[in-house]
């Protein structure tokens, strides 16, 4: 027998079946990170940091780049939200800086710090680059010997990235596109730092508007961000980086943020944070932390 609900009732039926339905399905679910906390930054902030990298020379510090218009300059915020003294980079020039990755790299007993001057909102430009450098020790204000890492993609066509991971295993330097869907692309280490290099395509996410990307240290862990969401991917046995981002990732719950651009992991892997671009609007910023569960 078929039973017909007045509208309301019907809809209100559907919700609590609906609601029954995912309560099932998520009573033993256990989410990777915890919700959100934010740190509240102060009113004179840098309005457009791009990129963020958990430090390591310095612990409780963070590394910021902001994009374009803005000075060739490393910035330091505390996990307390406390902004730190900055560093110099006279060696290098900021067309549009876009995200900072902090890794492996030629001397297995250092960290570096790579810069992506890798933003082109027009698609104008026919060559990028990576600034390498080493990460700066405490009381170092100024850095000069960077090695600027020049490429072009191999597609010959022009593209805006905003996200960039360097495996700590191979060295390899993925870009990630902000297009629809977001491409992926790769400089093979060892790249040369006289010559230009090609960026190999590696196949596309299921993502779009890629904004920012991390990495773990141990390499097994990824994430991307967007102006309005968070994904992860746990890499599988013998899967290259540029393979788990092209699966479906999982989603992570995050607040909005006025416009969401930087992510990083913490050093030990116990959580990532994020942090946003104040987008023009007259807000203060928050430093956000998710715990791990």
């Amino acid at each position: 027998m078929l039973h017909f609900y007045p509208k309301p009732v019907g809809i209100l039926l559907g919700i609590c079946l609906l609601a029954c339905s995912k309560s099932g399905e998520s009573s033993d679910f256990k989410p990777l990170f915890k919700e959100a906390t934010g740190v509240l930054l102060a009113s004179d902030f840098p309005a457009e940091v791009s990129g963020i990298a958990d430090s390591y020379s310095q612990p409780g510090s963070i590394w910021m780049i902001e994009d374009s218009h803005n000075g060739a300059v490393l910035l330091q915020v505390g996990h307390d939200g406390a902004l730190k003294d900055p560093v110099e980079l006279p060696g290098a020039t900021n067309r549009d800086w876009e995200d900072l990755a902090i890794g492996a790299g030629p001397d297995q007993d250092r960290k570096y710090l790579y810069i992506a001057e890798t933003g082109d909102n027009a698609r104008q430009h026919n060559e990028y680059a990576i600034y390498r450098l080493e990460e700066p020790a405490a009381g170092v204000t100024t850095v000069q010997n960077l090695v600027k890492i020049r490429f072009t993609y191999g597609d010959g066509a022009s593209h805006n990235t905003e996200a960039v991971l360097v495996d700590p295993a191979t060295k390899d330097i993925l870009l990630i596109t902000k297009e629809k869907p977001a491409s992926i692309y790769v400089l093979r280490y060892p790249y040369s730092t006289n010559e230009i290099n090609i960026a190999e395509s590696a196949g596309a996410t299921k993502l779009e508007t890629v904004t920012g990307a991390a990495i773990g240290q141990d390499g097994q862990e990824l994430l991307l961000r967007t102006y309005t969401g968070i994904s992860y991917w746990k890499r599988n046995a013998g899967e290259s980086p540029a393979d788990a981002l092209i699966r479906a990732p999982v989603s992570i719950s995050a607040p909005m943020e006025p416009q969401g651009e930087a992510i990083a992991f913490r050093k030990d892997l116990g959580g990532f944070f994020t942090l946003s671009e104040n987008a023009g609007l007259p807000v203060q910023l928050r430093l956000f932390f998710y715990q791990r569960n």
